[in-house]
């Protein structure tokens, strides 16, 4: 009989300290600083570029910051590279460019753009550039349903 009791009180003893240090440990890893609620990045944005004989042309051509997904459709009789560069304190900074894109074909081009003038090169000298303006930060995705 003793020994059921003295076991008894040794369990009793040591369990609520385990428990009161398993609990202030999990209150300490529940700190809301480190889980803000920043608000989501903007709804990537879709851009179509049109390759042609007289130049390049971007619909549209003026849109808000954030990531952008341009879609390059070659209309000409040659594979075309195109760069997307941005002017930088009197220097040109190369952003992205396409692999070779083959007449008749398409590519995109990602990018996270910031709001300032942006330029879309053709390798090829006979081909015009198309100007791309962006403007201030697009608005947050917070709350828009049915996104993949």
């Amino acid at each position: 009989m003793r020994i059921r009791a003295h076991a008894a009180q040794t369990i009793r003893g040591p369990l609520p300290a385990v428990l009161v240090t398993v609990l202030l440990l999990g209150a300490a890893a529940c700190d809301g600083d480190d889980f803000a609620n920043d608000p989501r990045p903007p709804i990537p944005f879709d851009v179509t570029a049109l390759v042609t004989e007289d130049g390049i042309s971007v619909s549209p051509a003026q849109f808000g910051a954030g990531v952008v997904r341009v879609i390059i459709a070659n209309q000409t009789e040659e594979s075309q590279t195109l760069t997307l560069q941005r002017q930088d304190s009197d220097r040109l900074v190369v952003g992205r460019q396409t692999g070779s894109i083959d007449p008749g074909d398409t590519a995109e081009l990602k990018a996270d753009l910031e709001p300032v003038t942006y330029e879309l090169i053709a390798e090829r000298d006979d081909v015009e550039e198309a100007t791309i303006e962006v403007t201030g930060q697009r608005p947050s995705g917070e709350n828009v349903l049915l996104l993949p």
